[in-house]
């Protein structure tokens, strides 16, 4: 089964979003999540199980086996906090982990300086939206860049192929730009590790270029 990033899902009445990120056990190298939503509307990512897919599911699309009410009340992936610099958005005894995040806004320390007026007081907090994932598990999306043995940069993710227990057996890399992109498919015995939004793999970039690609 391929879980190509950005694919549509659908529920049994109806559509659900597309494929925004996938969510990893890194030791057992299995898709536990789906991270869907609707398109251009990040803020109503859903964290899907990996069971409610259905086995067989085509590559054009992804369905579950749900209906849309009963997707739309499992858990927001994405999360707002307002938290100290020193701090994570979650505390240490919490059961769930920080995914994918972006800090949206950071204390300016200089602005009187900058502007010709008097200081405001410094703000020793920042704002960040993220993805809340399972404790020890990474999130990978579209953007998260694949390197080589050599730490030389080699593409990004572009999806992965998993059988239907959703153990990985293929990641599916996105080389070149714009006219010359092409996708290449590495086993996942290639891969040396998974990283929160990046991935390492267990062989060079002038290895990974002997393969061909799958378009």
């Amino acid at each position: 089964m391929l879980l190509h990033l950005g694919t549509s899902v659908a529920c049994s009445d109806g559509a659900l979003g597309e494929l925004a990120d996938l969510v990893i056990h890194p030791d057992t190298r299995r898709v536990t999540h789906l991270v869907v939503a609707p398109h251009h509307r990040r803020d109503q990512a859903r964290l899907v199980p990996f069971e409610l897919v259905t086995p067989g599911s085509a590559s054009k699309e992804i369905h579950l086996d749900s209906t849309t009410a009963q997707a739309h009340a499992l858990p927001e992936a994405q999360q707002y906090a307002y938290v100290r610099i020193d701090e994570g958005p979650l505390p240490a005894d919490d059961p769930g982990a920080v995914g994918i995040a972006d800090v949206i806004n950071v204390p300016m320390d200089d602005y009187g300086s900058t502007f010709a007026a008097a200081p405001i007081s410094y703000d020793d907090h920042i704002s960040v939206i993220y993805d809340r994932i399972p404790r020890g598990e990474v999130e990978e999306r579209h953007a998260s860049q694949v390197v080589g043995s050599d730490g030389e940069r080699i593409g990004r993710l572009d999806g992965l192929v998993v059988d239907e227990q959703g153990t990985i057996t293929q990641l599916v890399l996105e080389r070149g730009h714009l006219w010359g992109r092409r996708r290449v498919t590495i086993p996942a015995d290639a891969v040396a590790q998974f990283d929160m939004d990046g991935v390492t793999l267990a062989i060079s970039k002038s290895q990974v270029s002997k393969i061909l690609p799958v378009s």
